[in-house]
């Protein structure tokens, strides 16, 4: 099920699945992922090393993909190109209100959005 979703100009769209729920030495049965389904269908994914991703946004330009992880302190940013494949993947902007514990680093990022500047 997807989590949060973003759509390109070429009717693209790029989804996060944040996965189940970590529970304390249990193996998720899947990795939490970004994936993008291709105009015609075809899924690709874009990353498998976000730890929650959970919530993500198109810049106005459709040519950066920003993607908040709520078990990270990071927005991260992937450069994206006309067909809709992610590069250069970089932490963009740290986020607030970081917690730590023995369990992690917890956001609580759950959403994002940019302005018409970008």
């Amino acid at each position: 099920r997807p989590n949060d979703v973003a759509c390109d100009r070429q009717g693209g769209v790029y989804f996060s699945d944040p996965g189940p729920v970590p529970q304390p030495g249990q193996t998720p049965a899947r990795r939490p992922a970004v994936h993008y389904r291709a105009p015609g269908g075809a899924v690709t994914t874009v990353s498998e090393d976000i730890a929650r991703p959970n919530g993500l946004v198109l810049s106005p330009d459709s040519h950066v993909l920003y993607v908040a992880d709520t078990l990270g302190e990071w927005v991260i940013a992937f450069d994206i190109d006309g067909a809709g494949r992610a590069s250069r993947r970089r932490p963009f902007a740290r986020l607030a209100g970081v917690t730590r514990s023995g369990n992690g680093v917890r956001s609580g990022a759950d959403g994002i959005a940019v302005d018409a500047e970008g």
